[in-house]
C-alpha cells in the first residue's frame, strides 16, 4: 500500500527527428515502462556517483541519461531495418514532467537526447 502519492510523475517519449511521436513498441523490443526505467536507472547511477539523489538531478543528469538512451535505444530495435532507419533519420527523447501543484497541474516538457542523422 501507498502512504500517499507523489506530487511529480515522469514520462518519457520518442520521436522520429520531425518531432512525430513514434510507438515505442513498434519500434523496439522494449515497452514504455522499460524505456523508462533504463533511463531512471541510468539518472540513479549518475547522481550517486555525484553524492546527492536524482530527485535533485540537475538538467546535465538528465542530458547525461537521456544521452545513455540514445545510445542504447537501437541496440533495442526490432530489426536491423528499424535501427538503420533510426540511425538514418535521427530520433528524439523528451521527458514530460507532471507536477501537483496548489493551483493544479503543471505540465513541462524537456528535449533529454537527439540521434543525429
Amino acid at each position: 500500500m501507498y502512504s500517499s502519492f507523489s506530487k511529480e510523475t515522469t514520462v518519457l517519449y520518442v520521436t522520429d527527428g520531425q518531432d512525430k511521436t513514434l510507438a515505442i513498441k513498434d519500434y523496439f523490443r522494449l515497452d514504455a515502462s522499460k524505456v523508462k526505467k533504463a533511463y531512471v536507472k541510468r539518472l540513479i547511477a549518475i547522481c550517486k556517483k555525484k553524492g546527492y539523489s536524482d530527485g535533485d538531478a540537475k538538467a546535465e543528469d538528465l542530458q547525461e541519461a537521456g544521452k545513455y538512451l540514445v545510445n542504447f535505444l537501437p541496440t533495442q530495435a526490432r530489426s536491423s531495418q528499424v535501427e538503420g532507419k533510426l540511425r538514418a533519420n535521427g530520433f528524439r527523447i523528451y521527458r514530460l514532467s507532471l507536477e501537483m501543484t496548489k493551483t493544479g497541474i503543471r505540465e513541462s516538457t524537456e528535449l533529454v537526447g537527439e540521434s543525429q542523422p
